[in-house]
């Protein structure tokens, strides 16, 4: 692992403590104690939100003060569907390699963020300029950013973003 991909891992792993720290902080707008415990109750859920917190760009829509309003639906098997969706579009945009996944910045999620670039040329034109151009995944490489497109526009159907499952649902 080189020295960039160690220092994005350690962002990533004081965020992913910082967002787990904020699950026990009081909602004083409700007066309610939240706990991992009370926003996690499936093991199932948890490790589906890890798994996309390794994508550190991802996790930019994500709106903590939303989840308890989500997690009350008390539909988990369509949360947990929902989110594994989101990750198997995700991860394999990348091969699964986590160091590629830590340099995936919010700016490159958010211009991909329900594009259809399988079935809309206007989408895949301009992510393709983007991507090429190196506007969105500036991070990688020519040759890296020109797999992500092979595999970008292989995508049946919108991108789908947290910020996208977590829309509409903010108090």
């Amino acid at each position: 692992m080189g020295s960039s991909e160690r220092r994005a891992q350690n962002r990533l792993s004081r965020e992913g403590t910082k967002i787990r720290s904020s699950y026990m902080d009081r909602d004083e707008t409700k007066g309610r104690l939240f706990n991992q415990e009370t926003l996690f109750p499936h093991d199932e859920l948890t490790a589906v939100f890890d798994a996309l917190l390794r994508i550190p760009g991802l996790g930019g829509g994500m709106m903590i003060s939303t989840l308890h309003t989500v997690l009350a639906t008390q539909c988990h098997d369509e949360i947990i569907r929902y989110l594994t969706h989101i990750r198997d579009v995700w991860v394999p945009l990348f091969q699964g390699n986590t160091g590629a996944m830590l340099l995936v910045d919010q700016a490159s999620v958010e211009a991909v963020e329900l594009k259809a670039p399988q079935t809309s040329t206007v989408d895949a034109n301009v992510l393709q300029g983007q991507i090429q151009g190196g506007i969105i995944f500036s991070a990688f490489s020519s040759q890296a950013r020109a797999d992500i497109w092979l595999r970008l526009k292989a995508i049946k159907g919108l991108i789908p973003l947290l910020s996208t499952f977590l829309r509409g649902r903010e108090d």
